[in-house]
């Protein structure tokens, strides 16, 4: 090294202070590598033309911003390449979220997807998508696959038979196995349903678990009155076996069996009951009403229990959560201070 290089370099320790601020963001660098670019930068910096415009140190600062920034994305690639995906994925976050260029925003969907970390791959993903202002087919199979992991990996984990594969086609379920006839092969269960209000007469199901209840006399309507004895005979022989079970307490709800009718009860009925709670009987009766509001207010598609059941759910949740902890509280006598 020359002497001018070697007071360079007790001269940079003096000016570490008054250089701009973004050199700061290299501070925890240790590798030979990543210290010899941050030498030879600030060298670039104190060797540069004494008397500047302002213009020119604005530019001068604006290139040294690039090449942090550059330096940065690079790190992140190479992490990314050498599948440390929690390391690749911490130096795409601490790129400020406004100067994160489209490569970042596409390895950071790439590392949380890696690391099953499937909602915040899909925000990832989607801004990619919003940095790329254009149609990106690629882009958006990769959101369209951290959305199907996000929702439906633990069902695929449980029917190893079946997965669900996306393109630039669209999205389908695939068999990876020969299935046999009868075989089940995905079931999935809503967390709250509702029946629509415009098929709560043509087409009655079980409250519950949405098993059709539909007879033959529903479903025939006022012909089924005039058709010949043994005709009905011959259908009610070959009509699938129905079993209707009310609730105990309101003709408002149906359902398949007494299992279906207690879990109704203990998950949301036993608050949306009108024996229990009066309140809720104008929320039955518009229901009752079904043709009119499909006629004049609501589209098909409409049920206005979903959110009531939704809301009872999670009122009954919490009282049993609390009677729990009580009874525990009790049994092991623990007091509070």
């Amino acid at each position: 090294m020359s002497g001018d290089d070697a007071n360079d370099d007790r001269t940079l320790v003096a000016v570490a202070n008054d250089l701009p601020s973004t050199m700061n963001q290299f501070v925890g660098f240790t590798s030979k590598e990543e210290s010899d670019l941050i030498l030879h930068i600030r060298r670039t910096v104190l060797h540069s033309d004494e008397d500047s415009t302002n213009d020119a140190i604005t530019a001068s600062a604006s290139t040294l911003s690039l090449a942090i920034l550059d330096f940065k994305v690079e790190r992140a690639k190479q992490k990314h390449a050498a599948e440390s995906f929690e390391e690749a994925f911490y130096e795409c976050w601490k790129i400020p979220q406004e100067q994160r260029p489209l490569e970042i925003w596409k390895i950071g969907g790439e590392c949380c997807k890696k690391l099953r970390v499937f909602a915040v791959a899909q925000r990832w993903f989607s801004e990619a998508i919003h940095v790329c202002r254009s149609n990106n087919s690629d882009l958006n199979v990769k959101l369209e696959q951290a959305r199907i992991a996000r929702f439906f990996n633990n069902y695929l984990t449980h029917y190893p038979m079946i997965d669900i594969r996306v393109d630039q086609r669209g999205k389908g379920i695939y068999s990876k196995r020969v299935i046999s006839p009868g075989e089940d092969i995905f079931t999935d269960i809503p967390l709250v349903h509702a029946q629509t209000v415009d098929t709560l007469s043509i087409s009655p199901a079980c409250a519950t678990c949405t098993t059709s209840l539909l007879t033959p006399a529903v479903y025939f309507e006022t012909t089924w009155s005039r058709m010949p004895e043994k005709l009905q005979r011959q259908i009610e022989e070959y009509w699938p076996p129905i079993t209707l079970v009310p609730c105990s307490f309101c003709p408002f709800e149906l359902y398949c069996s007494e299992t279906c009718r207690q879990q109704a009860w203990d998950s949301y009925h036993k608050i949306l009951c009108p024996s229990a709670n009066p309140e809720t009987m104008e929320l039955f009766q518009f229901c009752a009403n079904r043709q009119i509001i499909v006629r004049g207010t609501w589209n098909s598609i409409f049920s206005p229990m979903i959110l009531a059941k939704l809301i009872a759910m999670i009122v009954l949740h919490v009282v049993n959560s609390v009677q729990i902890f009580i009874i525990v509280v009790n049994k092991k006598k623990i007091t509070f201070p």
